[in-house]
C-alpha cells in the first residue's frame, strides 16, 4: 500500500476520533440553545455556516496552486459548509499541517450541527414540521453523520 494513502486514512481516523470526543464531552459553546429566540438561532446558523466555508476558502487558499479556480473553491466551500466532508478535512490537513485550524472548523461544525439541531426540533414541534425537515434533508444523514463515514 502507497505511504500517502495510509498516511490520508491515519489523519482520517484521528479526526474521526477527535470529532466523536468533542461530542461525548458535548462540545457545546453556546449554552442552552432551547432559550434563545428564533431570529437569534436562525443568525448563529448562517455565522456558522459562513465561518465553515470561510475556513475551507482560506485553508485552501494556504497551498499555493497555480491553476486555483476561485469559484470552484467557492462552489466547494459552500458545499462543505452545507454537509461536511472528512476527506476535505483530511486533505486540509495534509495539504496545511495546520492542526489549530482543522480543529477550529471542527468546532464551528459542531456548532452549527447543534443550532440545526434546535431549529430542527422547532420546526418539527409544529403540525407540518416533521414534513418540511424530511424535505429538506431528503435522503441525508444529518449534519455531523458524514463525518464519522
Amino acid at each position: 500500500m502507497e505511504k500517502p494513502q495510509e498516511e490520508f486514512r491515519e489523519i482520517k481516523a484521528a479526526l474521526r476520533e477527535e470529532i466523536r470526543e468533542f461530542i461525548s464531552s458535548q462540545h457545546s459553546r453556546l449554552g442552552n440553545l432551547s432559550n434563545w429566540d428564533n431570529e437569534g438561532l436562525l443568525a448563529m446558523d448562517q455565522i456558522f455556516a459562513f465561518f465553515c466555508a470561510d475556513a475551507v476558502i482560506r485553508l485552501r487558499g494556504l497551498v499555493e496552486e497555480q491553476n486555483l479556480k476561485w469559484l470552484t473553491l467557492y462552489e466547494e466551500a459552500l458545499d462543505f459548509a452545507a454537509q461536511p466532508n472528512i476527506d476535505i478535512l483530511a486533505r486540509g490537513y495534509v495539504e496545511t499541517h495546520d492542526a489549530k485550524s482543522i480543529r477550529g472548523l471542527i468546532i464551528a461544525h459542531l456548532d452549527r450541527a447543534a443550532t440545526l439541531g434546535e431549529f430542527n426540533k422547532r420546526v418539527e414541534s409544529l403540525r407540518i414540521g416533521n414534513k418540511v425537515i424530511n424535505y429538506i434533508h431528503g435522503e441525508s444523514k444529518g449534519f455531523v453523520g458524514p463525518l464519522l463515514k
